[in-house]
């Protein structure tokens, strides 16, 4: 497929704490990937659930400390088959 598409990337915790997020940019990029948009999303368990499309929530003490601590950077990322990569 050659479309032309949009996805969303979340930045999350641990990318942040392992100084990698301009190593994703860089990344995005040499594959001809654009940042459109940049944003920001609190994310609580049960947009969490949701996201995931899980049945439940197993580990919701961990899974609540890692993902709702604090609100996540989004990027909307556009480009050639950017949902495949």
């Amino acid at each position: 497929m050659n479309a032309n598409e949009s996805t969303l990337v979340i930045i999350k915790p641990d990318a942040i704490e392992q100084n990698l997020v301009c190593r994703i940019k860089s990344e995005l990029e040499s594959s001809k990937l654009a940042i459109t948009s940049l944003g920001h999303i609190r994310f609580d368990l049960d947009l969490v659930q949701h996201f995931y499309q899980w049945p439940q929530i197993c580990y919701p003490e961990a899974i609540e400390k890692y993902l709702c601590n604090g609100p996540l950077s989004v990027w909307l990322v556009e480009g050639q088959d950017a949902v495949c990569r």
